[in-house]
């Protein structure tokens, strides 16, 4: 289904179950749009009776730029997409689930939501702008070399600064929202896409109540979260929603 108004839509995929339901989810998935995994976790959801809304693509995204302020947009247009979805949900819990940059949208919506009860980011980090610096994300790496070229930046360091000073949706600089939820993340412990480092500033951050630590890069960490670890993602949600 499609939501939105105007020039802003988001296109939706929902699950749900034949009965009314009290909880739902919101799946956000990683670069390059959904997967088989994505849809593997709606499908077990909507079996456990929550009503599944994978958000596919909306407005702006994958939209690109030289200029710093590029992130604000699309990260603010992810957040207008988030917002869209949950201004249709009406049950007493919501949760989301978010994937790599699923992940890091997720993030920023569990500082700034009150509506969502629970949030489990898979290999997310913080803060936004030394993902966008180090991560080795073929994109990333070529903007990097854009942006040096035309800001005339000399190091890391003056580049992670300039992103710092105007993105607005940083994690670790919005208001702690977050601590009224129940959290959880996967941690992958040799990630250079999601620098392993900055989910480990997330990990601080929020001291999830489920951690899952793998010693893997970040596609492996993904596909063993989603063979090994469904049942208890599911068991986190649920324990959420019990809660309510």
């Amino acid at each position: 289904m499609q939501l939105g108004s105007g020039e802003f839509k988001v296109d939706v995929n929902k699950y749900w179950v034949e009965e009314k339901s009290n909880k739902s989810l919101l799946i956000l998935p990683p670069t390059g749009g959904v997967t088989v995994l994505d849809r593997s976790f709606a499908r077990k959801f909507a079996r456990a009776g929550y009503d599944v809304y994978v958000v596919e693509t909306w407005t702006g995204l994958g939209f690109e730029t030289v200029n710093l302020d590029m992130h604000n947009t699309t990260y603010g247009a992810g957040q207008r997409a988030i917002q869209a979805v949950l201004a249709q949900i009406d049950t007493d819990f919501i949760g989301i689930l978010g994937t790599s940059v699923g992940a890091l949208h997720a993030i920023i919506a569990a500082s700034q939501e009150a509506k969502v009860d629970a949030v489990f980011a898979i290999v997310g980090g913080t803060p936004q702008s030394e993902i966008i610096v180090k991560s080795k994300v073929q994109q990333m790496v070529a903007l990097r070399q854009k942006r040096f070229a035309h800001y005339k930046f000399t190091n890391d360091s003056e580049y992670q600064k300039a992103l710092d000073d105007i993105f607005k949706l940083e994690p670790l600089k919005l208001e702690p929202l977050f601590k009224g939820k129940k959290l959880g993340m996967v941690l992958a412990k040799s990630d250079d896409k999601v620098p392993t480092s900055t989910q480990e500033q997330l990990r601080e951050l929020w001291s999830p109540s489920l951690l899952i630590e793998y010693d893997g890069g970040h596609f492996s960490t993904i596909i063993k979260t989603w063979f090994f670890e469904d049942d208890k993602i599911l068991e986190f949600f649920e324990s959420a929603s019990l809660k309510k």
